[in-house]
């Protein structure tokens, strides 16, 4: 093994006092692609391929089939390394026979197949009947950053939608956001995945995305959680926070926001949403009128004051959004509060 890698540091060597061709150092290493010892293999394997050793392509795609998934880890690299197309037939058998089971194997493949870099070939590996191909095409694409990544948006299997929404939302890849924003439309319960596609819209930034923020946000069956978190970007919309609501890198929106575009499209659905929605969401919205100064909603919010069925910190935090508008009936809400059973919401309006 140390000979192998002093011939790796041979080849590399560069001193204009001393000719040393690399040919000569990495040609013995040739004959340990097929030596019996599954390590000496790897490592001959793993020197090949970093000093892209072009005589080695043949024994790297022998390795890509061997016993040890150690040996097949550095031989997709290796492939990679060299860049040649025709040895993505190779990789994708790689990454089907793996079935996403081994990560470090998908990884090489991976790898492999971004240094490798050929779009065409990739979009053609996007429609494969594997997931597990289609997963190594979508992961390779989003190292290239490469926008085509949106058709995975509308795969039959779930992981990978998820998959396709992480890159481009985490990288991001601008390119496909509009694709992922649109998701907005289709159901799902997936957390993960509706996180990104919200956030989508929020950075999006257009009217249709602000709309279709408030729509979602009034749909009873949409997921409790991702309503509120739907109804606090709109609230958020003017003066977003510089830091992703995902990610929480330092991703700040450069476009001028105005206020007006929250409020054209959430005051539609306001009043359902504070008349029916749980506890949670009405909250939010109740927020959200007092950042967005909603002065129409002022009525509303008296109703749900005087409302004696809810809990006291719905109607604490309905009493705190009138006082934020100086709403003209504060006044009776605060003496409706005052000799209320509630201790939260007599605290609240003292």
């Amino acid at each position: 093994l140390h000979a192998i890698w002093a011939l790796g540091q041979i080849a590399a060597y560069r001193n204009p006092d001393f000719e040393c061709k690399p040919a000569a150092a990495l040609e013995p290493l040739l004959p340990l692609l097929n030596d019996k010892d599954a390590e000496v293999r790897a490592q001959a394997a793993k020197i090949l391929g970093d000093h892209r050793f072009a005589k080695a392509y043949d024994g790297l795609i022998k390795l890509l089939s061997d016993a040890s998934p150690r040996v097949r880890f550095f031989a997709a690299l290796g492939l990679g390394k060299l860049g040649r197309r025709e040895a993505l037939p190779a990789i994708y058998t790689l990454l089907r026979e793996n079935a996403d089971k081994d990560p470090y194997l998908r990884h090489a493949g991976v790898m492999a197949l971004t240094w490798i870099d050929d779009m065409d070939a990739l979009l053609a590996a996007a429609k494969d009947s594997s997931a597990s191909v289609r997963m190594g095409v979508l992961l390779a694409m989003r190292r290239l950053q490469r926008g085509e990544i949106a058709m995975f948006l509308n795969d039959s299997d779930a992981a990978i939608v998820l998959e396709a929404a992480r890159a481009i939302n985490d990288v991001p890849i601008n390119g496909a956001m509009p694709e992922l924003a649109a998701l907005i439309d289709k159901p799902t319960d997936s957390e993960p995945l509706l996180r990104r596609v919200l956030n989508a819209n929020f950075h999006y930034g257009t009217t249709n995305s602000a709309k279709a923020l408030a729509t979602y946000a009034a749909h009873g069956n949409a997921v409790e959680k991702m309503r509120v978190e739907a109804i606090e970007e709109l609230a958020d919309w003017e003066h977003p926070s510089g830091r992703d609501r995902v990610v929480g890198l330092w991703r700040p929106v450069a476009a001028v926001r105005h206020r007006e575009t929250a409020v054209d499209a959430v005051q539609p659905v306001l009043t359902d949403i504070l008349r029916s929605a749980p506890d949670t969401v009405r909250i939010a919205a109740a927020r959200a009128i007092s950042q967005l100064a909603i002065v129409e909603a002022g009525p509303a919010l008296y109703e749900l004051v005087a409302d004696t069925n809810l809990s006291g910190g719905m109607r604490a935090e309905a009493l705190r959004a009138l006082a934020a508008l100086n709403d003209p009936k504060l006044e009776d809400a605060l003496k409706l509060a005052q000799a209320d059973a509630d201790a939260d919401l007599r605290r609240e309006a003292t």
